[in-house]
């Protein structure tokens, strides 16, 4: 592409326009579609580092890419005639509070392995980290919440071994619902 990095593309207007020529034709090929629930912009916009400029990550970026959420965000607006919901998603459940503040975003969302993050809940209580996040969520920015990703670890694994019946994987999908 047009950039050496990930930094340079929040700020180029040649790969902005690549996107927006993507984003079309993403609306022309699926947005007639009643199936379709939402247009994500980026998955997991916070990692990883090695793509980002050297010395530098999403925190160092962070108003380059709020700015091009909004921008591509409000594209997808005037652009899809069946108004899609719009969204992005973070490595991290701690992050995004400029994005998710956003007009053009419509729904906030959530990745959480819960053996990967602080947790105040407790190691294996992952229902309950679902929970704080989710009611969090909802009282800072009035937009529905989606927990996009989430178990005790990325693979399984974890879960496997310290899940035996199933109990947290469980209660992980029911409280993510409810």
């Amino acid at each position: 592409g047009p950039v050496d990095n990930v930094s340079e593309f929040f700020k180029d207007t040649t790969a902005k326009q690549y996107v927006k020529d993507y984003l079309r034709y993403c609306v022309s090929r699926w947005g007639y579609s009643t199936n379709l629930m939402a247009w994500e912009l980026w998955n997991e916009i916070d990692a990883p580092e090695i793509c980002w400029k050297e010395g530098e990550n999403y925190h160092s970026n962070q108003v380059n890419v709020a700015e091009w959420h909004q921008e591509m965000g409000q594209y997808m607006k005037e652009l899809d005639p069946n108004k899609h919901l719009v969204t992005t998603s973070f490595a991290s459940s701690d992050l995004g509070d400029a994005i998710w503040k956003l007009e053009e975003i419509d729904i906030t969302t959530f990745h959480r392995y819960t053996m990967y993050n602080n947790s105040v809940e407790g190691l294996y209580e992952s229902h309950r980290a679902l929970y704080n996040i989710i009611n969090s969520r909802l009282q800072m920015y009035n937009k529905p919440v989606i927990g996009g990703e989430f178990a005790l670890s990325p693979g399984g694994d974890i879960q496997r071994e310290n899940d035996l019946e199933g109990i947290a994987f469980h209660n992980q999908v029911w409280s993510s619902i409810f």
